[in-house]
């Protein structure tokens, strides 16, 4: 009896692989460590821009919130000053003479001098003013015309309006009034048309035509 014995030998080819395979070189390395800074860099930047996009948009929207809030406030204020105003006042006078015996007795008198009505305001650009005054012996419209307001600097009114000559800033303060006040240079309002221009802070120009006089004072 004959045993053969086969000894098959397999030779297999092939690499090892080892960890010394992935080792990077310094020179890699600082390749790596350049790019990671940059992207840092990169990011860094992309989030500064975008910081200050938010805050110049957050800075546009408030102004957009400031300028909505003036326009309302505009809006609002224009729409309270239209309207019609109504004022007035009532005057009386306290004497103590001493030529009476009966005034010195009561220790002086009041008496009733004068009840003003006013009327001030617009609607748009029509405007409104009158003046009517009430005394004992009388009554009588110091002025009221209607007036219309075509730009800021034109304005025209018609009915009993203040005479465009003499010293208007200036009245008479006295008992007796002035000369002034006689003549129609003060204080003088009469019925027409009168027109009026600002043409600077200190210069007015006033064309009027007049035709009939006011008598109240």
């Amino acid at each position: 009896m004959k045993t053969h014995c086969r000894i098959a030998l397999i030779a297999a080819a092939g690499y090892l692989v080892t960890p010394a395979a992935f080792a990077a070189t310094p020179a890699d390395t600082d390749d790596i460590k350049q790019q990671l800074s940059q992207l840092k860099a990169q990011i860094a930047a992309l989030e500064a821009r975008l910081a200050e996009q938010e805050e110049t948009q957050a800075e546009l929207n408030s102004q957009q919130l400031e300028l909505a809030a003036n326009e309302s406030a505009e809006q609002s204020a224009a729409a309270s000053e239209d309207g019609i105003k109504l004022g007035g006042a009532i005057r009386t006078n306290y004497s103590h003479t001493s030529y009476s015996d009966g005034n010195k007795n009561r220790g002086g008198d009041f008496a009733f001098d004068i009840f003003r009505l006013n009327l001030n305001g617009s609607i748009g650009d029509v405007l409104l003013n009158a003046e009517i005054r009430f005394f004992d012996y009388m009554t009588a419209v110091k002025y009221a015309y209607v007036g219309y307001q075509f730009t800021d600097d034109w304005q025209v009114q018609a009915g009993i309006t203040q005479v465009p000559f003499g010293n208007w800033p200036y009245n008479s303060h006295n008992w007796f009034f002035s000369t002034n006040y006689y003549i129609g240079l003060e204080d003088d309002f009469d019925l027409g048309i009168l027109f009026k221009r600002q043409l600077s802070d200190n210069w007015q120009l006033d064309l009027g035509f007049s035709k009939t006089m006011s008598w109240a004072e």
